[in-house]
């Protein structure tokens, strides 16, 4: 996609690119899994490339709401995928609109990418040995995980095993990111003051992921 609008002559790139943006728009009810992923690809390829570069902010913002749009159609994979990567840009080039997509992200959403992040990171973690790790920085999308939970949905409640040690990797980063932020942490209570005393702390309960 980038290609084909840097093709255009300059001034005529947003026109034919607000005009790609329409049209998906319009189409993207009817598109099957295999179309849905294709353009998921390729809208994460352009999305990425604006991270490096100083592109034309309508295009990228374009971009950045047509992954928005089709973001709840997404499976459980595309989904985690596209959190990490506007967690990405959110901590290298904040955008107010990559911010804004990433607060309108609901809770289930939310924890359908936290729970396929989980197990990719499990999955990972049993493959790799510690030098692959350390070398692959897997801990990475984790850290990003953390972050983007406690920025955009520090209430959120996962069921999950309790013996699930990645979720207790999880609630290990939340504590870290708590104590840089100067909040409690898991094991901490909110001050008692009138506004928060009936409000709990966000929790991980033990119930078993359905």
């Amino acid at each position: 996609l980038e290609g084909v609008f840097n093709a255009f002559p300059k001034e005529q790139q947003d026109c034919y690119f607000y005009s790609y943006f329409k049209a998906l728009k319009e189409v993207s009810t009817k598109w099957n899994e295999k179309q849905l992923e294709r353009v998921f690809n390729a809208l994460i390829f352009v999305s990425k490339h604006s991270i490096n570069t100083n592109n034309d902010e309508d295009k990228d913002y374009l971009s950045v709401e047509l992954l928005e749009l089709i973001s709840t159609k997404l499976n459980d994979k595309q989904l985690y995928l596209l959190i990490i990567h506007l967690l990405e840009r959110e901590k290298k080039k904040c955008k107010w609109y990559v911010r804004n997509a990433l607060s309108k992200i609901s809770e289930d959403m939310w924890k359908r990418a936290t729970i396929c992040g989980l197990k990719e990171h499990m999955q990972v973690i049993k493959e790799q040995n510690i030098w692959q790790r350390w070398f692959n920085n897997v801990n990475k999308k984790i850290e990003l995980l953390t972050f983007g939970l406690m920025t955009f949905n520090p209430r959120i409640q996962l069921s999950c095993n309790t013996n699930f040690d990645d979720l207790n990797e999880l609630i290990r980063y939340c504590d870290e990111q708590a104590i840089e932020w100067k909040f409690p942490t898991h094991q901490s209570k909110w001050d008692n003051s009138s506004i928060d005393k009936d409000i709990g702390y966000p929790c991980l309960n033990d119930e078993i992921e359905e």
